[in-house]
């Protein structure tokens, strides 16, 4: 978070979930991942842009955090029917057989191996 001047962190800066920044108030603040994003001239009244909140993860947008791993294996009459399965679900949010009556967060396919078993 980037502000004008002296500007102090504005009210919407805690619970902000995106980069959209109140229409009043787009010449006092900006959102810039870098400070190469920022402007570095002053403006018509002769402020700068400063640094009014460090990231948290500079360069970071998401992270993924896994806690628990499911093994499944199923059956398939061939190796293009297995695949279309798991071209279906691989890395995407799905639900497992089975959850262990684990509560909270999401399941996401990350992996899949697919082999020949007469």
């Amino acid at each position: 978070m980037f502000s004008k001047g002296s500007e102090s962190l504005p009210t919407f800066y805690q619970d902000a979930t995106d980069t959209k920044i109140p229409a009043d108030l787009v010449d006092k603040y900006m959102w810039a991942k870098t400070r190469g994003e920022v402007p570095t001239e002053p403006d018509q009244n002769g402020e700068r842009w400063v640094e009014a909140a460090q990231p948290t993860k500079p360069g970071v947008d998401y992270y993924d955090l896994a806690c628990f791993v499911v093994t499944e294996s199923a059956k398939y009459r061939s190796a293009s029917a297995a695949g279309a399965a798991v071209s279906k679900r691989i890395n995407k949010i799905v639900d497992p057989g089975e959850d262990f009556n684990i509560s909270g967060g999401n399941w996401k396919m990350d992996e899949a191996n697919v082999s020949y078993d007469r």
